[in-house]
């Protein structure tokens, strides 16, 4: 393969990885502000019907908190890690390829901040709301 080809190639590979990460993380964004619309919208709806007991809160809680992190959270930010890897990795063969250096500073951060900061609002929110539903008398 000519070194002309090369580049065409990392290029467009380079060009779909961020765009397919880029596309993700809105539709994570999109999603996440749509779930915490619902929970407030059913709290409110709920609210003075429904009174669940301390118990009913904790297991709904606990219930909520590993389906949200085992069937959503988690898989879209290993999805948005594989998608940056990738990117970054035919970012950095097209420098290569057209003589440009790499730079050897990484930036060391984890991966899960964005993970635990969403599914954090996410279960504050939802633990909010069935406190307000197990007070309203």
């Amino acid at each position: 393969m000519k070194e002309s080809e090369k580049i065409q190639v990392y290029t467009e590979l380079f060009k779909a990885y961020l765009n397919k990460f880029n596309k993700t993380r809105d539709i994570q964004w999109k999603l996440n502000i749509a779930l915490w619309t619902l929970i407030g919208a059913t709290g409110g709806f709920l609210y003075g019907k429904y009174i669940p007991s301390i118990f009913e809160c904790i297991v709904i809680l606990i219930v909520f908190t590993i389906s949200y992190f085992t069937l959503w959270s988690y898989p879209i930010q290993e999805s948005l890690e594989q998608d940056k890897y990738l990117f970054l990795k035919y970012r950095d063969k097209l420098k290569m390829a057209i003589g440009e250096e790499i730079s050897e500073k990484i930036l060391k951060r984890s991966k899960f901040r964005w993970l635990f900061i969403t599914s954090g609002l996410t279960v504050v929110l939802f633990a909010l709301v069935l406190l307000i539903l197990s007070s309203a008398k």
